[in-house]
């Protein structure tokens, strides 16, 4: 008979660490001990040292800045604490995990696509479309979709190809926002169907991620040529584009763990539980040095903007105004 209930024990064990259930709120603290009290405690630090980075960029932007890119900057620069603050949230409520990644990838790609609408907002000046159009030429031969594709010709500027960079970068937000939401819905009506659906999806998501970087290498690729150089783009792009690679390789890391069973497993603390716990722990951390070298690069003067730096910025905005209306 004791056999009997130590074999059924077992199998009621792998069975629960088998499982994506998550504890709750009660489990967790019950459970977790003094290593979920250093965890929590830790990121608390963290996230309260990312909101005073914060406040003291989004304090110089406001009173340094001129108004037109206030309200770009300030966008770009929250999405460090914002992340932030949604990784502090699935540590201290495990079963908010999927909803926190849904709203970090939501609020990355529309960071992104603000991070494009404040180049083009750096570079001002309709005036000069007429006479510097027809020499501006777009690269297709960039990075990460057509780095080594000698063949491809450069294009001229037209409102057909701004267009075209503009949506690729648009794309992101829209196309994240719904496959998260289609994980939602799934989660919501069976764990398994969603775990057999993540990795298909995982296709599109990383599809629209490299076109969306694709379109905004070639903006700003297309913006240093032909504006002053002290703007920045191509750092500015850097140390946000890297938030896409960490989270992205981190989720994958944390999933293979989880599948091949390293991650330990204390019923009801299962091997995700665990992994979450790691992984947003880490880019916790990983937030607060990005917004740190942030916070270096925007509170960097800007130069006036003359003949040469609205060249190329008198064409996107001129382009974009036409989109527009």
């Amino acid at each position: 008979m004791r056999f009997y209930e130590v074999t059924v024990l077992n199998i009621s064990n792998a069975s629960l660490c088998s499982s994506y259930q998550l504890p709750s709120i009660k489990e967790y603290f019950e459970g977790a001990y003094v290593y979920g009290i250093a965890f929590y405690s830790v990121g608390a630090v963290v996230l309260l040292l990312v909101l005073l980075l914060f406040a003291d960029s989004l304090r110089h932007v406001l009173h340094n800045s001129s108004p037109r890119f206030k309200t770009y900057t300030a966008y770009v620069l929250a999405v460090y604490p914002v992340i932030c603050l949604l990784n502090y949230l699935t540590i201290l409520v495990p079963r908010a995990y999927l909803l926190s990644d849904a709203l970090i990838q939501v609020t990355l790609t529309s960071s992104l696509y603000q991070l494009f609408c404040l180049f083009v907002t750096y570079c001002e000046g309709e005036a000069t479309l007429a006479k510097n159009i027809g020499d501006t030429k777009l690269s297709l031969q960039t990075s990460p979709l057509c780095c080594c594709c000698c063949i491809l010709p450069a294009v001229d500027v037209t409102k057909s190809t701004m267009r075209f960079l503009k949506i690729q970068v648009l794309q992101l937000p829209i196309v994240q926002g719904l496959i998260y939401l289609l994980y939602l819905v799934m989660w919501l009506e069976s764990q398994e169907l969603y775990e057999r659906a993540y990795w298909y999806l995982q296709v599109i998501i990383i599809v629209s991620f490299l076109c969306g970087i694709w379109g905004l290498n070639m903006t700003t690729q297309l913006l240093t040529e032909g504006v002053d150089g002290k703007f920045l783009f191509r750092k500015k792009l850097t140390i946000l584009q890297v938030v896409i690679p960490l989270t992205q390789l981190q989720a994958f890391i944390k999933k293979s763990l989880v599948q091949y069973g390293v991650l330990p497993c204390n019923p009801p603390l299962v091997p995700m539980f665990y992994g979450n716990l790691i992984f947003n722990t880490i880019n916790m951390v990983e937030m607060l040095l990005l917004g740190f070298c942030a916070q270096k690069l925007y509170k960097r003067g800007l130069p006036e903007i003359n003949d040469r730096s609205i060249q190329v910025g008198g064409i996107i905005s001129t382009v974009f105004g036409s989109v527009a209306g």
